[in-house]
């Protein structure tokens, strides 16, 4: 049988990090399941605590200890070729999403992929890191309008080829996480360390890309990597490009949370 190029693949893993609290991850995961119809086989990878009281009968799930080894352990663990790590709040707006994204990768020169991450349906959080001049990366369209906004960079529109991604959010394959997160590895920076690999993959002359036709909103919830601190002055800023944004706490994120559930017509 042929298969054509975009093609989606029948089964996906997914797998959540220990990036927030457990009340935050249970209420997302939960948000997550009610935001998706598929076809495909879908394999879930959870942290203990966040395994979803709705829809828990209907998925197909691994719950492992959250600790420093989390990461390497939930690859080995992930069933499918195909696998999506996510370490943040971002939900989707189409709820077949996972054909949408995972059909990137039957492109052999495709490493990683990513949906553009939005804020409130109006503006963009995370197209993706580019290089600078000088060297360093900065974020693609942070900021800027969705939806054909044209810029020095080009259109927001476009699928990008960037130099790396964020790390927040990544489709990659099984066997390249598992070759680069080996038994053994050790970091709670979940989001640190996938942009690490995604840089690493974009080093062999592959692509990383950014979808703007997939799109995630992440609602304005930022959560604060345990391992990092962005400010001398606030641990509560983040640098972002030019310009500074506030993480989310746990508290204000459920309560964020809480209304989706309300608006999805979730009882909680």
């Amino acid at each position: 049988m042929t298969v054509l190029a975009f093609e989606p693949y029948k089964e996906l893993s997914v797998i959540i990090t220990p990036f927030a609290s457990d009340a935050v991850l249970k209420s997302f995961v939960e948000l997550l399941l009610t935001k998706t119809n598929t076809k495909l086989k879908l394999n879930f990878v959870l942290p203990e605590g966040a395994q979803p009281r709705i829809f828990a009968d209907k998925i197909d799930m691994i719950v492992l200890p959250a600790g420093s080894n989390y990461l390497a352990a939930a690859v080995k663990a992930a069933k499918y070729d195909q696998v999506l790590v996510v370490s943040q709040v971002a939900l989707p707006y189409d709820q077949d999403w996972p054909e949408l994204l995972s059909s990137h990768l039957r492109l052999p020169h495709v490493a990683v992929a990513a949906p553009l991450i939005i804020r409130h349906g109006q503006t963009i959080e995370d197209g993706g890191l580019v290089r600078y001049a000088d060297g360093g990366l900065g974020p693609l369209f942070f900021n800027h309008p969705i939806g054909n906004h044209q810029t020095f960079f080009g259109n927001t529109d476009w699928v990008r080829n960037v130099d790396t991604l964020s790390g927040a959010t990544v489709l990659a394959r099984k066997k390249e996480l598992a070759a680069y997160f080996k038994a053994g590895f050790k970091s709670t920076n979940f989001t640190k360390d996938m942009q690490a690999f995604c840089s690493q993959a974009v080093q062999k002359d592959a692509f990383a890309l950014v979808l703007p036709q997939i799109m995630f909103d992440n609602y304005s919830i930022r959560i604060q990597p345990s391992q990092q601190q962005a400010s001398h002055f606030n641990p509560n800023m983040l640098n972002v490009g030019n310009s500074f944004e506030l993480y989310t706490n746990t508290s204000s994120a459920l309560h964020i949370l809480r209304q989706l559930h309300e608006e999805a017509g979730n009882d909680q």
